[in-house]
């Protein structure tokens, strides 16, 4: 299963924000252990970085970064993902990217906290909250 982790799930695991940490950190697990693919975009990347270099030294982003990228692979955002993002009815339009680049990517499940993009349909891809994922991993149908 090719999963898309959105910044906040991200955010969540490396600045161990409660209540969230114990979920994204579930997925992180599996990723690790190449029960899932795990991936994110390049521009989650940044806001990562961006986010923690607020709230820890340089240093320790940058070697947050380096994990992030050995674990997942980086999706790139391309022109034509910001172009069909126009086309998409959400109201962060970075949530609209998210779902191009995955659907680029034929990622399975997105996995997001924001109820807004959850709702959002686009193609074939399951857009989860992170405790939604790891019951249905648990449980497989």
């Amino acid at each position: 299963m090719k999963v898309l982790l959105d910044t906040n799930v991200v955010l969540d695991v490396l600045l161990v924000r409660e209540p969230h940490f114990e979920d994204a950190k579930a997925l992180f697990t599996l990723v690790a252990a190449e029960s899932i693919r795990g991936y994110v975009t390049a521009n989650s990347i940044l806001d990562t970085y961006y986010v923690a270099c607020k709230r820890v030294p340089k240093i320790e982003a940058r070697a947050a970064i380096r994990n992030l990228m050995d674990m997942f692979s980086v999706i790139s955002v391309e022109e034509r993902d910001c172009e069909r993002a126009l086309l998409i009815d959400l109201s962060d339009f970075e949530d609209a990217v998210l779902l191009c680049c995955g659907k680029r990517a034929d990622i399975d499940v997105i996995v997001t906290r924001d109820a807004e993009l959850q709702n959002a349909q686009y193609g074939k891809i399951q857009v989860v909250a992170p405790d939604a994922l790891r019951k249905m991993l648990s449980h497989p149908m």
